[in-house]
């Protein structure tokens, strides 16, 4: 097996100037990686038709993460830099690793940053001139498919060779897809791709009033955040043996809704409900929501969230089961916000 640039080819024996010819996949990885790195992420194994081959992922960990950045900076910048460690918080990603990241990305000059306690980072200009070719190479640098395709190749066959022409080809269409995408149309899929159930989901652009929680900007991302956390043991007690995963929000709306008045404010309100006991939902500056109505299913549309009773966790924490309850879903959303170790 030969390793030429990036390339592996079949062979096992010679020598021949920069190529590397060994016998086996270890004396690549060993001997040769930098010369087999190009872009690459990782080299995985795998045996197919009995011969030994190194598959490669064009995009590395670096480039996919930076994308995740920028799109995670484009979400959630409102008004004030975005923290690091929020959206390390957010992607459930090294912090560490981001720090790097960043630094390739501010070379670009795609991002810039502020110091102080309202410090962070933020785009330098406008999504829609920010394209994802733009992001990649700022991590990757050439995007070429091969290594006769990139700028500084000094292949003396590439005028001869048809593979250079298929190369050629492909390498048009992968730079011509990255840099008609721009960073603004990343954002705008994503929030079409998200789409909630949960009443009230459309108008819930609230920011919270605790400094605390401001990597969370809205109701509907602490709904994605508690969605992982919504469990049976914060489940009320003569539903838990109804809850599944696939109804999470089963049980959990006392607690949730005063959680999320401690994150954003406004008041909880109650529905009474057969058997009296009253299901809450939270209204914040005007705007009405329930992030655990899913549970009702089809019923759900026949919930009415208008002049029903203000709720009052005094009277609702007075069982002590539900107050516990409420701080263990507390304590485990500050965990994985990174609030407490």
């Amino acid at each position: 097996m030969r390793c030429l640039g990036n390339e592996v080819v079949g062979g096992n024996q010679d020598t021949y100037n920069d190529e590397v010819v060994c016998g086996s996949i270890s004396h690549i990885l060993a001997d040769n990686l930098e010369k087999c790195g190009n872009i690459t992420a990782k080299i995985h194994y795998c045996i197919k038709n009995g011969y030994e081959e190194v598959q490669e992922k064009m995009i590395s960990t670096r480039g996919r993460y930076a994308l995740m950045f920028m799109l995670d900076v484009l979400g959630n910048y409102s008004r004030k830099p975005v923290r690091l460690k929020d959206v390390a918080a957010r992607q459930g990603l090294s912090e560490k690793y981001l720090e790097q990241i960043v630094v390739a990305l501010r070379k670009s000059g795609l991002i810039e940053s502020s110091r102080g306690s309202g410090g962070g980072y933020y785009i330098s200009r406008a999504a829609g001139s920010i394209s994802v070719g733009e992001i990649l190479r700022a991590m990757e640098g050439d995007l070429a498919p091969a290594p006769c395709m990139q700028e500084d190749s000094q292949c003396e066959k590439r005028t001869k060779c048809v593979n250079a022409v298929v190369w050629g080809k492909l390498n048009d269409a992968i730079n011509g897809v990255v840099d008609s995408i721009t960073l603004a149309d990343m954002g705008k899929w994503e929030r079409e791709m998200k789409k909630y159930c949960f009443y009230g989901w459309e108008s819930t652009d609230i920011e919270p009033i605790d400094l605390k929680y401001q990597m969370i900007t809205s109701p509907r991302e602490l709904y994605d955040i508690l969605s992982e956390l919504w469990c049976a043991q914060t489940c009320a007690p003569r539903m838990r043996a109804e809850w599944t995963a696939r109804n999470k929000t089963m049980g959990q709306c006392s607690i949730t809704a005063f959680l999320v008045q401690d994150i954003f404010g406004g008041n909880v309100y109650g529905i009474l409900r057969d058997g009296g006991n009253y299901h809450c939902y939270n209204v914040v500056q005007g705007c009405c929501f329930d992030l655990t109505s899913e549970q009702f299913g089809e019923e759900a549309a026949q919930l009415v969230y208008k002049g029903n009773p203000e709720q009052f966790r005094e009277i609702h924490f007075a069982k002590e089961e539900k107050r516990m309850r409420y701080e263990l879903l507390k304590h485990k959303l500050q965990k994985r916000l990174n609030i407490i170790s």
